[in-house]
């Protein structure tokens, strides 16, 4: 493949590559997973630079904007002091102007000196606008939004990442048992998912008789790409049946959580 056909993907083109990358590591081992899961890892990039570059474009703007309305305000300034350096100039120069003239003159410059800070205030209050909108806007991008839920087929916990940005999952804190955490973070694709499960949970209801059941609090750590760290609140409703044991999820959401794997 040459380097103009793969610049030429789009985004939705190179998250599919990447969920697909990631489906086929999940069923090769040894070096074809490795290799399939660097594939992957090189299209995650190329994926975070457009965000990023998307990102730094958004702020060049932003800059561009406020620059130009710091200049309006400067410019401003400058007219209203040249305004009051003419008027002491003709009062110096013309004495002798009635005292009428000189009040009318007075209060068209107070009328104008109303105006332009009436007109400060609302290039002020414009900008403050613009600002909250783009710090909305920066939030709702980076946002951490999944889906949790357990796979009675196949028997595992799936976290789907429904936000815009690369997540990472941690590690977790399940039933009473001390935090654990990864030496490697798994990453999590926007729109992407994995599958995990939780063997200490199984350690913890050996005694549950068959039809019996029980619940267990959940914590599952995660962080986003920046490092902003979140952690899924739920509990875990255990089930007993036959030669398998059922789990139903009740997320109580996301919410961020300086942890820490100390």
């Amino acid at each position: 493949m040459k380097l103009e056909e793969y610049r030429s993907w789009d985004d939705e083109r190179l998250i599919g590559t990447i969920n697909d990358a990631f489906e086929f590591a999940m069923e090769k081992v040894g070096d074809e997973r490795r290799i399939l899961l660097v594939e992957a890892e090189f299209y995650l990039t190329e994926l975070n630079r457009r965000e990023d570059e998307r990102a730094e474009m958004r702020r060049d703007r932003i800059e561009t904007i406020r620059h130009r309305v710091n200049l309006g305000l400067e410019f401003l300034v400058l007219v209203l002091i040249g305004l009051e350096l003419f008027v002491g100039y003709r009062q110096e120069q013309d004495q002798a102007v009635a005292a009428k003239l000189e009040q009318e003159v007075l209060g068209k410059l107070q009328a104008s000196s109303a105006a332009t800070a009436a007109t400060l205030t609302n290039l002020e209050t414009t900008t403050e606008a613009m600002n909250e909108g783009i710090q909305t806007e920066l939030g709702l991008n980076y946002a951490l939004t999944v889906e949790f839920a357990f796979d009675k087929e196949r028997q595992n916990f799936i976290i789907k990442n429904t936000g815009k940005t690369t997540i990472y999952l941690c590690g977790a804190e399940a039933g009473y048992n001390d935090p654990s955490f990864s030496k490697k973070s798994d990453a999590i694709i926007p729109g992407g998912k994995i599958e995990f499960t939780l063997p200490v949970l199984y350690d913890d209801l050996n005694d549950l008789p068959e039809g019996g059941s029980a619940r267990l609090p959940l914590r599952i750590f995660l962080r986003n790409q920046y490092g902003v760290k979140y952690v899924i609140g739920s509990q875990i409703t255990a089930r007993q049946e036959k030669d398998n044991m059922t789990f139903k999820v009740d997320s109580f959401g996301v919410a961020r959580e300086n942890w820490s794997k100390k």
